[in-house]
């Protein structure tokens, strides 16, 4: 999670899975790259190449599809937090909570040891309501995390 606006009305928290559009940009620059050598090496006959082309073009697609975009807002003057997912494959989800639906904000992890991995959760009505589905790993991801959700209680007026 990062904190991309800080101001006196706003607090805009957003998260977005780079793994996946970072593997489909090296699939399509390798693809690319093969069919620049293709096309070199036996002219334009497209059967040598068409399919490199295709396969540039589905991996491009899929990292758009397959990443995981959040956006969670803080609104200081309402009170009011606003927050969309666009999930894996295209669904979208979003909603609305009262400052005060939020009993707490904590870290949650998954793992142990040096594969522990974190993301920053709420408490609303005594459950877990993730702000997104993708954790970060290490003590470097723990302290990200630490330092958004101080930043969220703060917002919050929780501290």
């Amino acid at each position: 999670m990062k904190i991309t606006q800080d101001d006196k009305t706003t607090l805009r928290v957003e998260e977005k899975n780079r793994t996946i559009v970072m593997v489909a940009g090296i699939i399509m620059a390798f693809a690319l790259v093969r069919t620049a050598f293709l096309v070199h090496a036996f002219g334009l006959a497209y059967a040598y190449y068409l399919h490199w082309i295709l396969v540039a073009a589905i991996a491009g697609l899929a990292g758009r599809r397959f990443t995981e975009e959040v956006t969670v807002v803080f609104h200081r003057q309402k009170k009011e937090i606003a927050w969309r997912r666009n999930k894996l494959f295209g669904a979208t989800e979003e909603g609305r909570l009262a400052f005060d639906d939020v009993e707490d904000v904590r870290i949650g992890y998954r793992g142990t040891g040096k594969r522990t991995t974190y993301r920053i959760e709420f408490v609303v009505k005594g459950e877990p309501f993730p702000l997104s589905r993708v954790y970060s790993q290490g003590p470097r991801g723990r302290e990200v995390c630490n330092g958004v959700a101080q930043r969220i209680l703060e917002t919050m007026g929780r501290v």
